[in-house]
């Protein structure tokens, strides 16, 4: 992932009628595939179809092995296994998005919780590494068209008070205009203030555009600089051949 250089990016006002509140915790058929109609759904897989599923409580997000043999050489994977991502249907220029939610410990596996832009590449990510599960990050980017990449400016890696990621966790991404703060079991863990980024950061590095609810879990072993990252590559001989995520629940607050 990254952040982009560029000027004169708009800061976009905020109303209530640019966010929806809801909350789910995932019950069978809270999630369409993304051929059939999400137009009254809060959810929409754009993953392939079986890379998820809803109900008992949870909605399992999973990471396929890749079929044959995976050989790996210079510290990636020759192939990499199928992840699912789902969206939320509709986007928000601001809200409090709180996500329960446990992950693997499997190294080269990645479980996020984020906002990304429904027109833009802005986003606000919580990331877990199944190689590192003692740990989480956070980073935030706005990547305006036109731009040179710049690299490691805004990420950041916060512990547990107790336990680790694969016991039930409850996070938050509460994000608007002027602040994003990131918290974990009631604790805020982060904030950053828009006014408060270093020059040439403020205003353009903040993001600004409408963004969406986006759940994914995958396969960081396909590149050196991911994979290294994620503690990868996975090593399917040892790994289960069907790895999986769960996110209890969902709760968007305007």
């Amino acid at each position: 992932m990254q952040v982009f250089l560029s000027t004169g990016l708009a800061i976009v006002p905020r109303n209530d009628s640019d966010c929806e509140a809801f909350d789910s915790d995932f019950p069978a058929g809270s999630v369409v595939d993304s051929d059939a109609d999400s137009s009254n759904m809060h959810f929409v897989a754009i993953s392939p179809k079986g890379s998820y599923t809803t109900g008992n409580g949870a909605l399992e997000l999973k990471l396929q092995k890749p079929d044959g043999d995976v050989t790996a050489k210079d510290g990636i994977n020759d192939k990499v296994g199928v992840g699912a991502t789902v969206n939320a249907t509709k986007p928000m220029s601001h809200g409090k998005v709180t996500f329960v939610a446990e992950t693997p410990k499997v190294a080269g596996v990645v479980s996020a919780m984020i906002l990304i832009g429904s027109d833009s590449q802005d986003e606000v990510d919580i990331e877990i590494l199944g190689g590192d599960i003692d740990h989480w990050q956070t980073n935030f980017f706005a990547t305006p068209p036109g731009s040179q990449p710049i690299f490691g400016k805004f990420g950041g890696t916060h512990g547990y008070n107790d336990s680790d990621a694969s016991s039930n966790h409850t996070y938050v991404i509460d994000w608007n205009q002027d602040r994003i703060s990131w918290s974990v079991d009631g604790d805020e863990v982060r904030n950053v203030k828009e006014s408060e980024l270093p020059l040439p950061f403020c205003q353009t590095h903040y993001p600004t555009h409408k963004m969406r609810v986006q759940m994914g879990f995958w396969d960081a072993s396909g590149e050196a600089g991911s994979a290294s990252w994620a503690k990868g590559p996975i090593d399917w001989k040892s790994a289960p051949a069907d790895i999986k995520t769960l996110v209890h629940s969902v709760k968007v607050e305007c």
